[in-house]
């Protein structure tokens, strides 16, 4: 998946380009106009996504207006404007492979868990920052500790849109744990790619194999164990009764009660005994399965972000730092000089690795396009070049004027 998350903050990448330009005010005027433009979008689209949003929106506190002339949103409306806003945020759509990977994979958290994915009208699935982290864990029993890589994400966006109540009594299922025909979205950090099935709201904890067997097996031992005592005292109970019916018969000899009711009891207290070691093992097993959903919770509780309308308020604000980011990086690198594409791209690049110690794979194709769009930059042939600072302050200068007349 390739990566073009740039990982520093806006603030930063703003600071060492003015460093390139001691002096420059133009320059600096400019990278806070573009700022400006930007965040004006950014604007817009926080009204277009709440708009599409407010019929999904679990918490939404306002009251509709009825409009005759409004037009029905649903969720794939919302979903398409999501998708948009989550490229500019430079997140990736993960594909099925990840889910697979994280379906297979042994969970870090040594939670298993089971995920059906065709409970889902739709589903949506993007990550960003994938990065890779020593983990240490415990095995055989906690006597030994290994350290593993670890794959992750750092910010990992969950958007599903559950089928409609039709769907699931057709297939018979009771006790949701979630609503059907609700829509959830959620924001993660840091989310190992092996338990990306963890944030799925219809995932089930269920007990591994090895935990299985070490409930399962003294169970099955313990219950044949008394079940064969319970049947040597049944064989001389049912042996006594026989021989005291057919051969001395019950008219003629004494029947001795009290053993009868001794081997009687010792046939109860097994019955007892098994009753009562079935449910110590029963409890066991719920007391294991509570301990996985802990741990599920705990790492949900420190893992989320945000939920629902809050989703898109963050993701907006993250596609704003890096649109500003691959805009002012383009124009301050193109100032230098005519360049193409790929010169350009390889100049930025080398630029984070030199300067910052980082590998960025740089989107220059995005930062050239928001240049041209805004009017900084223009292609000839295949050289790239862009206005002075000084022609670019005046040119943003009218085109903010035209965005806001009363200015």
């Amino acid at each position: 998946m390739s990566e073009h998350f740039i990982p520093f903050r806006k603030i930063d990448i703003q600071r060492l380009m003015l460093e390139n330009h001691i002096g420059d005010k133009p320059f600096a005027l400019v990278m806070a106009q573009v700022g400006a433009i930007f965040g004006q979008e950014c604007l817009v689209r926080l009204d277009q996504l709440k708009n599409l949003y407010q019929p999904l929106d679990p918490n939404c506190e306002t009251l509709s207006i009825p409009d005759e002339h409004q037009v029905t949103t649903d969720s794939s409306a919302f979903r398409a404007a999501l998708i948009e806003l989550l490229t500019r945020a430079n997140f990736q759509p993960l594909n099925q492979s990840d889910l697979e990977t994280a379906f297979q994979t042994e969970s870090v958290f040594k939670v298993k868990l089971h995920t059906s994915l065709d409970d889902f009208g739709e589903l949506t699935l993007h990550g960003r920052g994938k990065r890779s982290r020593k983990e240490t864990i415990k095995c055989w029993f906690g006597l030994r500790k290994r350290v593993i890589n670890v794959d992750y994400f750092e910010r990992v966006l969950l958007f599903v849109n559950f089928k409609p109540l039709e769907y699931f009594t057709s297939k018979k299922r009771k006790n949701l744990i979630f609503t059907p025909g609700s829509t959830i979205l959620k924001l993660f950090s840091n989310v190992p790619i092996a338990d990306l099935e963890m944030l799925f709201p219809n995932s089930e904890v269920r007990m591994k194999r090895l935990d299985q067997i070490i409930i399962g097996l003294p169970a099955i031992l313990g219950i044949v164990t008394m079940s064969a005592k319970i049947l040597v005292v049944l064989g001389f109970l049912w042996a006594g009764l026989k021989w005291i019916g057919t051969e001395t018969g019950l008219h003629h000899e004494q029947v001795d009660v009290g053993k009868l009711a001794a081997e009687a009891g010792l046939v109860l207290a097994a019955c007892g005994a098994i009753y009562i070691f079935i449910n110590r093992q029963l409890m066991r097993y719920r007391f294991k399965k509570m301990q996985f959903i802990k741990a599920l919770s705990d790492n949900l509780y420190f893992r989320n972000l945000d939920n629902n309308a809050g989703v898109f308020h963050r993701i907006l604000d993250d596609a704003f730092e890096e649109e500003v980011k691959e805009a002012i990086l383009a124009y301050s690198f193109l100032t230098e000089g005519s360049s193409t594409e790929a010169d350009l791209d390889a100049k930025i690049e080398a630029w984070f690795s030199s300067r910052l110690g980082t590998n960025v794979d740089f989107e220059i194709g995005d930062g050239l396009g928001k240049l041209e769009r805004i009017g900084l930059a223009s292609c000839s042939g295949t050289l790239w070049s862009a206005l002075s600072p000084a022609e670019a302050a005046l040119h943003l200068n009218e085109y903010i004027r035209k965005l806001h007349p009363i200015i």
